[in-house]
């Protein structure tokens, strides 16, 4: 019987219990599994690849298709004032709660501005305090609207200067220089983030407390704006052919797109004139005479959908808006309706082929949910053409 030896004994449980540790750490602790590569528009959920929101599987399960929304739209046509009536742009808060403005000429006077109920037009004058050189100050509500646009339950009117509407008041603000921008549209992110737009280039942003001019680079009046938390878009043309879309970065604002021409051409005149800009999510959409630039605000990259596809052929789109990728309206000037469903675009005509050869003229168009809105004149009158999801 051979001696016993504590230090042979230690040695032999320590080369165990290491064996016991490699064992242990490779049976119970495998690597780490690799990440699941989901395809387009789908998104990995506990190692299984679903479809992103917004889109569903096709038939073989191999590719996500966006969802579709319904093409099916009722329209019907208001009027309001008399001879000299116009509106200039609107915004929709729900299908019972929606603003126009403009001038509407009435035999009791004129108003600025109207507002739907669910019922019916309710005609206001809404009141602004206008600075002219020189520190001449004006309060006056016989001064044509320009734009309005709602936000965090607040609805602000443009006009020269600025008002807002909440919860039943009505404020001024004293614009600390003369001609403020507003007659080409505003957008804001919340009520402490406005933008301005306007004539000769003119950009002011409001946050909440001052507002602030910036330099746009460009001296063409700007018509439409629109953005997202981190990129703002602005689109204007001259009334000769040139034509611009400008980008702001959060630090300044740049040339994204100049054409000098009308029609779409080669080079940088690729779109033709510029008239309309709207942003979803990751996503801007430019919209001109050449058609659609589509681009990812992510990666960079861009497409141009032809006015053959949009099922447009030489008309003059005024605006461009949506409630989702697969929601979205184009509105041209006589009339014409372009809805995107996700699938495919399909020409409305059914207010042109009512009015044809410009009895009306559409100026701008606002669309939340089953809810789209045209406005701009007929005629002598107002119009509002308003159009209604019935599927």
């Amino acid at each position: 019987m051979g001696t016993f030896s504590y230090s042979t004994f230690f040695a032999g449980m320590k080369t165990a219990v290491f064996v016991f540790f490699i064992l242990f750490t490779q049976t119970a602790c495998p690597d780490n599994p690799t990440e699941t590569e989901c395809g387009e528009n789908q998104i990995d959920v506990n190692g299984t690849c679903e479809c992103a929101e917004g889109y569903h599987w096709n038939e073989d399960q191999t590719q996500c298709n966006m969802d579709t929304t319904s093409h099916n739209f009722v329209w019907e046509i208001d009027t309001l004032g008399n001879y000299g009536s116009y509106l200039n742009d609107v915004a929709i808060i729900d299908e019972n709660n929606v603003w126009v403005v403009g001038n509407i000429e009435t035999d009791s006077g004129s108003f600025n501005a109207a507002h739907w109920d669910g019922s019916e037009w309710e005609l206001i004058k809404v009141l602004f305090r206008l600075e002219y050189e020189g520190g001449t100050v004006i309060w006056t509500d016989q001064i044509a609207i320009s734009s309005v646009f709602e936000i965090e339950n607040t609805v602000w009117f443009v006009a020269g200067g600025l008002t807002r509407y909440k919860d039943g008041e009505w404020y001024q603000y004293e614009i600390p220089w003369p001609n403020a921008p507003g007659s080409g549209g505003l957008w804001g992110s919340s009520s402490s983030n406005l933008y301005f737009v306007g004539g000769n280039g003119s950009i002011v942003h409001y946050d909440g407390v001052s507002f602030t001019r910036m330099e746009s680079g460009t001296a063409l009046n700007l018509l439409d704006i629109y953005g997202n938390d981190g990129n703002v878009y602005t689109t204007g043309h001259s009334n000769g052919h040139e034509s611009v879309a400008l980008e702001y970065d959060g630090a300044q604002w740049t040339t994204k797109f100049l054409s000098e021409s009308l029609l779409p051409g080669d080079g940088t005149n690729f779109l033709g004139r510029i008239y309309s800009v709207w942003v979803n999510r990751d996503t801007v959409y430019v919209v001109a005479k050449g058609g659609i630039w589509k681009e990812s605000l992510s990666t960079g990259e861009g497409i141009l959908l032809s006015p053959s596809e949009l099922q447009v052929t030489d008309q003059v789109t005024k605006r461009i808006r949506g409630d989702g990728y697969n929601d979205i309206f184009l509105a041209d000037i006589w009339g014409d309706m372009i809805h995107y469903n996700g699938s495919t675009w399909t020409l409305d005509q059914t207010i042109y082929t009512q009015y044809p050869g410009g009895q009306i003229i559409i100026k701008s168009m606002d669309f939340i949910g089953d809810v789209c809105v045209a406005v701009g004149y007929m005629g002598s009158n107002a119009v509002i053409v308003g159009g209604k999801r019935v599927d």
